[in-house]
């Protein structure tokens, strides 16, 4: 196999630390909050990451309309994302102690609400966010509402707070609005919020949370009251429906028909890019070819070092057989002289290095009297015996 063929991407943790690190922030500067509570009323992890992956594949810049911004999680995560260039988070901004008033089976029994009487929801998402730097410049919070007039599920009115404008960037400029419908989770404050956007924006693209579980079936009946009485076409996609690694996401997306084929491709590249990360039988392929790899990198790691051992065990014997080589080296010259007639020749050969050459009938006397002592001592003889 090819080890060298790399699997690079963004991961989930990267779409997920920050958002994280938020609701860690809200829970410390407001330890009376817990966090069940955060995490009931706010995005889950698995919609954190399909908007991460959404906006990783839209094709344009992005304005968000952040409706029912909460103590601003959703805001804060969107503000996260490079395409992002401005976040609009809007709430009613009710009393934290109110809201657990008006739902005491929920969140009663877990949260004390005493040290959060005077605390509204967005006094909980400036004080997390001025923690932020970088995402809280990006971030405007409205107190009011866009399209509905109630809040709450009892019909209380919203009629002392102010529609909060809509921004409309211009196409040319390749940024477009997306909308986040997290607001009142009923038919008629669905219905108002997209006839609300879409009349001041028809290019706009709204995702929606909630539109599975418990308030699935407002949230959806919502959708289709609008789309019923519009002469406009839009479509509706679940996006729990187009793929199994995002079927427990609970968004869905409203678009309109004019710009339906950018729109589709995105939502085509999101899934294929979102179930090559999280979809578990991807997942499990992936899996197995990093084991591949591993087992391809031991493999020859082993055949190195079963290699590098052998070396080392010559180089041993080397090392201990060298004695052994000079003291062969050295016999020969021991017994050379044993040869016949090879002392004659190495005498020889001495002479004429103690006789200096000189031409024939040259040589002095004296010297001719020393060449013979000379030669009689290495015969080992003495001189006196044989007279010249």
């Amino acid at each position: 196999m090819d080890a060298g063929n790399a699997w690079t991407t963004k991961g989930a943790t990267d779409y997920t630390r920050r958002f994280d690190e938020y609701k860690e922030t809200v829970s410390r500067l407001f330890p009376a909050l817990p966090n069940d509570y955060v995490d009931t009323r706010s995005i889950s992890e698995v919609d954190a990451l399909a908007l991460g992956h959404f906006l990783e594949c839209y094709p344009r810049k992005v304005v968000v309309l952040d409706i029912g911004t909460f103590v601003g999680v959703s805001a804060f995560h969107f503000a996260n994302q490079p395409k992002v260039l401005r976040v609009i988070g809007v709430d009613p901004n009710p009393k934290i102690f109110d809201e657990i008033d008006d739902n005491p089976d929920a969140f009663g029994s877990s949260i004390d609400p005493e040290p959060l009487q005077n605390v509204r929801v967005l006094d909980v998402a400036q004080a997390a966010l001025a923690e932020f730097g970088d995402e809280q410049q990006k971030i405007q919070l409205c107190t009011g509402t866009v399209g509905n007039s109630q809040a709450g599920t009892q019909g209380d009115s919203l009629g002392g707070l102010e529609k909060v404008e809509i921004p409309v960037p211009e196409p040319s400029d390749r940024v477009s609005l997306v909308a986040f419908v997290d607001g009142l989770h009923t038919k008629q404050g669905v219905e108002a919020d997209l006839e609300a956007i879409f009349v001041k924006n028809p290019h706009a693209v709204v995702i929606l949370d909630d539109c599975r579980g418990p308030w699935g079936p407002f949230v959806q009946a919502g959708v289709v009251s609008f789309m019923e009485k519009v002469q406009e076409k839009y479509h509706f996609q679940l996006f729990g429906d187009l793929g199994p690694s995002i079927a427990t996401s609970d968004l869905g997306i409203v678009y309109p028909d004019a710009g339906a084929a950018e729109t589709k491709q995105t939502l085509a590249e999101f899934s294929e890019l979102f179930s090559e990360r999280l979809d578990p039988l991807r997942l499990l392929r992936r899996e197995e070819e990093l084991i591949n790899a591993v087992s391809w990198y031991k493999n020859a790691a082993d055949a190195h070092k079963n290699e590098a051992d052998k070396l080392r065990r010559r180089n041993s014997r080397l090392i201990t057989q060298r004695p052994d080589r000079r003291k062969l080296a050295d016999t020969p010259s021991e017994g050379v002289f044993r040869v016949p007639g090879i002392q004659k020749l190495v005498r020889s050969n001495l002479m004429q290095k103690l006789l200096p050459t000189r031409p024939s009938g040259t040589a002095r006397p004296q010297e001719r009297a020393r060449s013979k002592t000379d030669f009689d001592e290495l015969k080992g003889r003495d001189p006196d015996q044989h007279p010249g």
